[in-house]
């Protein structure tokens, strides 16, 4: 089958759930898109569904993933992939969090509570909240950053880093 005939969102999607589901189980083995698309090619063959040969679909996914030619290990953009189409709720990521904001600052800083064994599922954590937070609170974010366990987020004012701390405080006393 040609390019055109392959529906590419499909394979996306089903791509980005095996790296979910390969990050969730704290799987290492798939950090190239040759290693991803073994396990994709697993996955429809055992559904008997079509798919397109490797350099085909190394060429599509550099070019969704907006990789240079000769980058060899996409591991964070594979990352970057999985968080586009996990199904994590915004109320789901803010469990377990404490989050404090200084009096009048336009800083707020979320920390995880629970100490992460696995640093990959803790920036796949914080990599998701800061966008379920930026589409929430989009008028009120300026700018998100995060480490090891905390997300650092600028707000528009003290009035929107408040907001913003309400509903975090509102979600982990429910």
């Amino acid at each position: 089958m040609k390019k055109a005939m392959f529906d590419w969102q499909i394979i996306i999607k089903d791509s980005a759930k095996i790296m979910a589901d390969s990050i969730f189980k704290g799987r290492k083995d798939i950090s190239t898109i040759p290693a991803l698309y073994k396990e994709l090619e697993k996955v429809y063959k055992s559904q008997d569904k079509k798919i397109p040969k490797l350099n085909t679909y190394r060429q599509y996914m550099h070019k969704e993933l907006k990789l240079s030619h000769n980058q060899k290990t996409p591991r964070s953009a594979l990352y970057q992939l999985a968080g586009r189409y996990d199904k994590m709720t915004l109320n789901m990521l803010t469990e377990n969090v404490n989050a404090t904001v200084a009096d009048s600052s336009k800083w707020l800083f979320i920390r995880l509570k629970r100490n992460d064994s696995k640093y990959i599922d803790t920036q796949k954590h914080l990599y998701s909240l800061s966008h379920e937070l930026k589409k929430k609170f989009s008028p009120e974010i300026i700018f998100t950053s995060f480490d090891n366990d905390t997300l650092v987020i600028m707000c528009r004012d003290s009035e929107s880093g408040n907001s913003i701390l309400s509903y975090f405080e509102e979600n982990n006393n429910a």
